[in-house]
């Protein structure tokens, strides 16, 4: 009811390209982002997913199997309706079991990803549901948004943020202190310092 189901065929696909930013060959640069896009796509679904029951849905397609069965034993008694009757309930029955059969699929597979997305996370299917990690995340996304609303608003105050990291090789090399190669004070000679503590003298 909110719309076409997200692109992916797997749960970890769209989350997976997040966590391989910046890595391969630039000739992946164009598949990451397209993977990039569709976990984009993939993470506007979060919230309305977060509040799907599947306990709930279950007792739905229970309760339309039900009625569909219901469906099929009054026309075992086709002397209580006229054949127009009969002949719609035999209609409504055959597309009844149609759509049940395509949604009990579409549940099974749902609930064979959502399970993914729980070992996805490492997570006990035990101890955690998948509307806990939808919930988590989602709030991940908001907290997200408003940063990157942030950012836009004020990019001075990210601007330590914003600078390219400075590769090692390029790094400068702290100043070597004066005096020999080893780092010795000039003259070759080792000065000892003592601290001093109450009761005592500091001795050079």
């Amino acid at each position: 009811q909110g719309g076409p189901p997200p692109a992916s065929t797997g749960p970890g696909l769209g989350i997976g390209a997040c966590g391989g930013m910046g890595v391969g060959k630039k000739s992946d640069q164009g598949a990451e982002q397209k993977e990039l896009l569709q976990l984009q796509e993939e993470l506007s679904y979060i919230a309305e997913a977060s509040r799907v029951v599947p306990s709930v849905v279950q007792k739905q397609l229970d309760s339309l199997a039900e009625e569909t069965n219901f469906v099929g034993t009054e026309l075992n008694f086709p002397g209580k309706y006229d054949e127009t009757a009969c002949e719609a309930m035999r209609d409504l029955r055959k597309r009844a079991e149609c759509q049940l059969d395509v949604l009990t699929a579409a549940f099974s597979e749902c609930e064979r990803h959502s399970l993914d997305l729980l070992h996805f996370f490492g997570e006990d299917p035990r101890q955690r549901t998948v509307n806990n990690i939808l919930e988590t995340l989602q709030e991940f996304v908001e907290v997200f948004a408003q940063a990157a609303r942030d950012l836009r608003r004020n990019p001075k105050k990210f601007e330590l943020l914003l600078q390219p990291a400075t590769p090692p090789s390029a790094a400068a090399s702290p100043p070597a202190a004066a005096g020999d190669s080893q780092g010795s004070p000039a003259g070759g000679k080792i000065r000892r310092f003592t601290v001093a503590t109450p009761g005592s003298t500091a001795a050079a």
